[in-house]
């Protein structure tokens, strides 16, 4: 990648089995900060990327379904903000994986992930973890008290991280119970306090976090 004031990449739909050299370099433009990738053959993300992608703020690898195991690297790409690895495969998440992040919104949704960590990275700064249409049916339980919470430092006593858990069976089957023994506190008719985080059970963004419904649209467009 050589272009001097290169700020965005965006990939979509590409038989692309692995990360193009240009975005390995070393030495990438000091403008870029966004890079989306939808719906490729990626199977892993290398992690080499951790120089070329040191200032990325937004990062979407989505609609990659070869994709099984949590890309560790990330967690250590320190200028991320939002992330999305929306509509992969992957199975579950290494317990230190996320734990210095500072991520502001982070996209798992869609995915056939059980367990989540107990550290998901600094909850003063993050706002939305998106988990709708995993299979994730508990909450961890460090999180059922604040106190026990890992990366809690800094919150106010109002603060409350969104977790997006439509169509999971922690909405289905653990929050109903959650609620009767009293811990989750209701706050609206689909959704709960658990600690320091609002578990909200309606329907919420797509299986991906890429605007490709528009993307699409445009394309029909071009075509005419």
């Amino acid at each position: 990648m050589t272009h001097p004031v290169l700020q965005l990449v965006y990939i979509t739909d590409t038989n692309m089995t692995s990360v193009p050299e240009g975005l390995l370099s070393a030495t990438p433009p000091v403008a870029f900060y966004d890079l989306e990738i939808s719906g490729t053959n990626l199977s892993a993300i290398p992690d080499t990327v951790e120089v070329a992608w040191a200032q990325l703020r937004y990062l979407f690898v989505e609609r990659a379904p070869q994709i099984s195991t949590f890309p560790e690297v990330i967690g250590r790409l320190p200028n991320l903000g939002v992330v999305s690895l929306a509509s992969d495969s992957i199975t579950s998440i290494p317990d230190s994986a996320l734990t210095d992040n500072t991520f502001f919104q982070l996209m798992l949704t869609n995915n056939p992930i059980n367990v989540l960590p107990a550290s998901v990275g600094r909850l003063s700064i993050m706002r939305t973890l998106g988990c709708l249409s995993t299979n994730i049916s508990e909450l961890p339980a460090a999180w059922l008290e604040q106190n026990s919470t890992p990366g809690a430092e800094g919150l106010r006593e109002d603060s409350r991280i969104v977790l997006q858990a439509f169509e999971t069976p922690l909405c289905r089957d653990w929050l109903p119970l959650a609620i009767q023994n009293g811990q989750a506190i209701v706050r609206a008719a689909d959704a709960a306090d658990v600690g320091w985080f609002r578990v909200r059970c309606s329907r919420g963004s797509p299986p991906y976090h890429y605007p490709l419904d528009q993307e699409l649209q445009l394309r029909e467009r071009n075509r005419e």
